[in-house]
């Protein structure tokens, strides 16, 4: 059972205080302590600030018994002829005054619910409420967790750990996750710690992300040839989906440095995995997507290329208008609307990731292919939130095995030397210069 009332016991307490019954049977109907439903009403029952008819908020015994026979006891009372039980200011001048009070409230049940002498009493009164009751465990519960519970050492502590992370381009729940033993408090509160500058971190020295800018146009020389599509479209794609729903889809894209470059990545990635694959390619041209996609089946094997590429969804780029060449290896090409990118939305937001590796307006024609197997094995032990705190290196073992790991060369990084910084390339990317 859980430690605190809910609002539905809050209802039932106020429905058995209604029906008169005593907080003993209130205790064992709802499977609690009586000390608990005490606690419950003392602490949120509220305060009736009113008379009866014909009668002031005096609360004098004798006002209540209706003894009192006395006029005129205030000096300049308006009430003149009246008797003084109903005025409330008469209490300050009368030698015969009595706090009268309630055994309903210094008692069981401490409150005025289903009282028979409810319209004519005079007293202090309180109310039971269940809408009242839940408020103010609500306002109570918040102010509770308000402040931090963490000493000056612990707080360095977080800095120092958080610190180490970010030169390496770890995210929050990357650090958290790989250093659970060592840190105190969930990535939610190392936020707020780092938002309120208590752990010697700003947020400049975190992953931010991606910054949509303005692109310059790059114009192609190569005519795309529109026929590649027919029967290709996104909505086949997802015509085909409907009727083959187990078959997972891989998404494809190119990323490019600067406009001198001739070099790009090809961006595989898998959605049900959570998995990017990042390779260089010599050329950004069909032919160049091709001579990969047969080195990779030669690489994995058939049975796991088949597995791995069902489907593929890709932009309407001009590297990849030879869908015949790929799909005679088993794979079948679809393509996205145009200007739809959102249609491959997890592809492009893994390219953000990529970016903390190879930023823009960096030079990648200094790179060789065999850094693609460096940034695939760091980006694949990237502990992931959607994972549950796994990484998808470890999801691609545990479907496809261990085997295939290896045929696409990754290698399993520990957490705490997972790298997303330019430096994991050691010096190979160079900042384009601009002549001023």
């Amino acid at each position: 059972m859980a430690k605190h009332l809910s609002a539905l016991e809050r209802e039932q307490i106020f429905k058995y205080l209604n029906e008169r019954k005593n907080l003993n049977e209130i205790a064992r109907l709802l499977s609690r302590d009586r000390k608990s439903i005490v606690m419950e009403i003392k602490r949120n029952r509220y305060f009736i600030h009113k008379g009866s008819f014909g009668m002031a908020k005096v609360y004098c015994q004798k006002a209540t018994d209706r003894t009192c026979v006395k006029k005129d006891v205030c000096p300049h009372c308006p009430t003149r002829n009246k008797y003084c039980w109903t005025c409330q200011k008469c209490v300050r001048y009368c030698d015969d005054y009595i706090k009268a009070g309630c055994e309903q409230i210094t008692a069981s049940p401490y409150c005025c619910n289903a009282c028979p002498k409810d319209s004519s009493c005079t007293l202090a009164r309180y109310r039971y409420s269940p809408l009242t009751a839940q408020k103010s465990y609500e306002k109570r519960l918040v102010e509770t967790r308000k402040g931090i519970s963490l000493n000056e050492k612990q707080l360095d502590d977080i800095g120092r750990i958080i610190n180490e992370g970010s030169k390496k381009g770890q995210s929050i729940n990357h650090i958290v996750a790989a250093n659970r033993d060592r840190l105190p408090c969930s990535s939610r509160t190392i936020y707020s710690l780092v938002r309120k500058n208590l752990v010697g971190v700003s947020l400049f020295d975190l992953p931010r992300t991606v910054q949509r800018r303005q692109r310059n146009a790059k114009k192609s020389g190569h005519k795309v040839d529109q026929a590649c599509r027919q029967g290709r479209t996104y909505q086949d794609f997802l015509d085909f989906k409907g009727k083959h729903p187990e078959l997972d889809h891989v998404q494809m894209d190119t990323v490019e440095g600067v406009q001198e470059d001739v070099k790009c990545f090809l961006s595989l990635s898998f959605p049900h995995l959570q998995l990017s694959l990042f390779f260089l390619l010599e050329r950004q041209t069909a032919y160049h997507v091709k001579s990969f996609f047969y080195w990779l089946y030669k690489e994995i094997g058939e049975e796991n290329f088949k597995k791995l590429f069902p489907l593929a969804l890709t932009d309407r780029g001009s590297e990849f208008t030879d869908p015949e060449s790929i799909e005679h290896l088993g794979t079948k090409i679809f393509y996205c609307d145009a200007m739809a990118s959102h249609q491959k939305g997890h592809v492009e937001n893994q390219n953000g990731l990529f970016r903390r590796i190879v930023p823009k307006k960096h030079h990648i024609d200094g790179l060789e292919f065999e850094d693609s197997f460096l940034i695939n094995s760091h980006l694949a032990s990237y502990i992931k939130k959607s994972l549950n705190q796994k990484t998808p290196y470890e999801l691609l073992s545990l479907l496809y095995g261990e085997e295939l790991c290896r045929a696409l060369r990754l290698k399993h990084i520990p957490a705490n030397e997972v790298l997303l910084k330019p430096q994991l390339l050691q010096g190979k990317l160079k900042r384009k210069h601009y002549e001023t």
